[in-house]
């Protein structure tokens, strides 16, 4: 991650699914992509996530853990994860999903002259339209 802001914050929700978080962690962790910033928002789930979390990140200084005193719902949680995040870029995962190893890096790149499908959206009210560097 570079020293000022990530090229794509990744923001994970999390509620009763810790049995497959360390997955949907690891995939993201082994990221193509480096310059990333992974924001998990534990929405006052049962589990222990912060256990969970600290396993799969292994000191790894690109995930934060954020939490709700409450349960939320899905969509707060993902507005809290985006409030925090840092990068250029903003990326959505569920908690139990895992993705590809080059998931982040096709997302922020496309072929000249041609139109993203499904581009990582853009942060902030005035944010570009999706044209990488």
């Amino acid at each position: 991650m570079s020293s000022t802001s990530p090229l794509v914050s990744v923001v994970v929700p999390v509620y009763r699914t810790e049995a497959y978080l360390e997955g949907c962690l690891a995939s993201l962790l082994g990221q193509t992509l480096r310059d990333i910033e992974l924001i998990v928002v534990d929405d006052d789930s049962p589990g222990d996530v912060v256990s969970v979390v600290a396993r799969a990140a292994a000191g790894d200084s690109r995930i934060r853990v954020l939490r709700h005193p409450e349960n939320r719902g899905v969509g707060l949680a993902r507005v809290t994860g985006a409030r925090a995040a840092r990068g250029r870029y903003l990326a959505l995962v569920d908690s139990d999903d895992e993705v590809s190893e080059r998931f982040l890096e096709c997302s922020t790149r496309r072929p000249r002259g041609t139109t993203p499908t499904r581009p990582v959206c853009p942060r902030g009210p005035r944010a570009r339209r999706f044209h990488p560097p």
